[in-house]
């Protein structure tokens, strides 16, 4: 039996109304009055929605470097961002780690770690080891490579290869290398204190890749009038 339209094309289709939702309204199915208009918020209520829905919060703090920024949950400290070329960037990579993060004012344990990270940037040598992290969004692979490469200390550097037999897999440098280039806590999980088997920085994920990795290096007094490459 055909169907005949010539009904339904003389009903206006409503200017939202899209998909199932349009046929059902051009058949006559649903009318204008049951199509419930799209709810409106407040800017301020969008927010408290969002802040709810997320575990994250987030700040920027300046240092000797350029604005950095900070994530963070009730488990400890989620995120560290060095600076990009501006603050909307470092805001934007920081919430890319974590979605959903809103801006908030740091507890007293966040002020500490920024405290922390701060004077490293200046060129304190600073133990932050005090530092809780929350490690839920990494992998366990990652987990135990961010724990061992935390106990490198300031003026000190290592290899991928060092870090693949401390956590108990010689063969696993490579893999190393592509979780320290994820590191999610920079600065707390000092992954510029790693280098090549060759002295070769290789790439860093910062802004400013490796002159950023080599000017870290050269604050924290670790080169002692070596040459390192640009990898």
């Amino acid at each position: 039996m055909a169907l005949s339209v010539s009904s339904a094309s003389q009903r206006p289709l409503r200017p939202r109304a899209n998909g199932k939702w349009a046929l059902r309204y051009a058949f006559g199915a649903i009318t204008p009055e049951r199509m419930k208009p799209r709810r409106k918020y407040p800017r301020a209520v969008l927010r408290a929605k969002l802040a709810a829905m997320s575990a994250y919060s987030f700040m920027l703090f300046d240092t000797a470097i350029g604005q950095c920024g900070v994530g963070w949950s009730e488990s400890g400290l989620a995120c560290v961002q060095l600076p990009e070329a501006t603050s909307r960037d470092t805001q934007k990579r920081l919430c890319a780690i974590l979605p959903g993060a809103c801006r908030a004012i740091a507890p007293k344990s966040v002020e500490q770690a920024i405290a922390g990270v701060t004077a490293v940037l200046r060129g304190e040598a600073k133990n932050l080891s005090y530092v809780n992290l929350d490690m839920r969004l990494v992998s366990s692979f990652y987990q135990r490579v961010y724990e061992v490469t935390r106990k490198i200390p300031p003026g000190v550097t290592v290899t991928y290869g060092d870090i693949a037999i401390r956590i108990g897999s010689p063969g696993a440098a490579r893999a190393v290398g592509r979780a320290l280039g994820k590191n999610p806590f920079a600065i707390v999980v000092p992954c510029h204190r790693v280098l090549a088997a060759n002295g070769n920085m290789c790439g860093f994920s910062a802004h400013g890749g490796t002159a950023t990795k080599l000017r870290l290096l050269t604050i924290e007094g670790a080169l002692n009038g070596q040459q390192l490459r640009a990898g």
